[in-house]
């Protein structure tokens, strides 16, 4: 089942694995704010930015309800973030292995991030329900281009 919410930012696929267990799927979760306008168009306009990569595993669960959870507390954090001082975007996907990076104008700006009270919440609650490993890392971007094909986009 393919569920697209409303301003189509994001798309959540829920199959079911050889089991019959229903497996949650982010396969494209692109929510960008200005400067950045999305994957194929252009990048922050002033250089540098920095990039949080968050990589991560899910538990294997049974049952939709997780699934449920983690879908609206990733909605949750990125409705919170859109709205945290220096956040310029962010592109998501996850078939296995999720790979989120949210795009920040400074240091003090993730640091702000990571020290806010509903996010520490949302991280507690990724430590002990959602994730079965994550790795987090902090990148300078320097330089930045782009490709995208005029048709058939």
């Amino acid at each position: 089942m393919l569920l697209i919410d409303e301003n189509d930012v994001h798309y959540t696929v829920h199959r079911q694995n050889q089991s019959g267990v229903c497996i949650l799927s982010f396969l494209s979760f692109l929510m960008m704010n200005e400067p950045i306008k999305n994957l194929l168009g252009t990048a922050a306009d002033e250089l540098p930015y920095y990039a949080v990569i968050f990589t991560s595993i899910l538990r294997n669960y049974e049952g939709d309800s997780k699934s449920t959870s983690y879908a609206s507390t990733a909605a949750a954090m990125h409705a919170l973030a859109q709205n945290q001082a220096g956040f310029l975007g962010l592109e998501s996907a996850r078939e296995g292995l999720g790979i989120t990076v949210s795009y920040w104008k400074d240091l003090d700006s993730i640091k702000a991030w990571k020290t806010n009270s509903e996010h520490l919440l949302a991280q507690q609650l990724g430590k002990t329900e959602f994730y079965a490993a994550y790795h987090v890392r902090i990148a300078k971007v320097e330089r930045h281009y782009s490709f995208h094909q005029e048709q058939g986009i």
